[in-house]
């Protein structure tokens, strides 16, 4: 987050329950805001609450209440991610002791199902011994559109703070995308005349880069895009002709 904070929109949540629907309050959400620069209030968010031991995992609530306040894309190629941490099953507002049962696991997986049809993805990261693993495999699945019991996608396991950071770069990689959006339109003609640097390296057109999306749009290929995804500090810039480029 620290490293990517002035790139991307980051939030998050922590969520639990008090004792449910049963008088408590249910889902209880701790929450801060999707922005920019976000690192120091995630920070301060996670330093203020620990694991509190014995609670309630409304994780359908949850879902849907996050999924709802859900910002929208920057821009039409951004993508939208929620990463569920999980220590533990599933239970529900309803019945906070249901634990283990297939009903609060069936709605949370149809949970994750109904924000992929949303256009958001859920990536699962199990962080706790009480987990059920075929349960988070199959949420993990149907988070990003596959079929719950043959798709390939698999939950995250992270108990270590090794396994957390491999999990959240291979997460936060998966999902970058070498298209980036302009605003504006680049003239197919003009753009031989165009100076894209990646780093300050001039790149070159048909080699490193080519226009997407009708002009509106460049998109880093071959070598320059693996360059770039594998550097969360990687800077791109562009330059076109004036009469080349039409501001929108």
């Amino acid at each position: 987050i620290d490293n990517l904070q002035a790139s991307v929109v980051f939030g998050a949540s922590l969520y639990s329950s008090d004792d449910g629907d049963q008088g408590g309050t249910c889902p209880v959400l701790d929450t801060v805001t999707a922005s920019l620069n976000n690192a120091a209030a995630i920070d301060t968010l996670l330093d203020n609450n620990f694991p509190i031991q014995g609670a309630d995992t409304p994780t359908t609530e949850s879902l849907a209440a996050t999924f709802g306040a859900f910002p929208a894309t920057v821009t039409p190629t951004s993508p939208r991610i929620l990463i569920l941490a999980t220590d533990g099953d599933p239970d529900t507002c309803v019945d906070p002791d249901s634990n283990g049962e297939a009903g609060p696991r069936t709605a949370s997986e149809n949970a994750v199902q109904a924000g992929f049809g949303m256009g958001i993805k859920t990536f699962v990261l199990s962080v706790g011994a009480d987990t059920d693993k075929p349960h988070l495999d199959r949420m993990a699945r149907l988070g990003v559109g596959q079929d719950p019991g043959t798709g390939t996608a698999t939950a995250y396991v992270a108990t270590n703070a090794t396994a957390l950071q491999t999990a959240f770069d291979q997460i936060i990689g998966g999902v970058r995308s070498c298209v980036f959006d302009l605003d504006g339109t680049v003239d197919s003609n003009s753009a031989a005349q165009g100076n894209v640097r990646l780093d300050g390296t001039p790149l070159d057109l048909g080699t490193d880069w080519q226009l997407a999306g009708g002009g509106q749009a460049i998109e880093l290929i071959g070598d320059a895009c693996d360059t770039y995804l594998s550097n969360d500090t990687a800077e791109l810039t562009a330059a076109f002709p004036c009469g080349g480029f039409v501001v929108q």
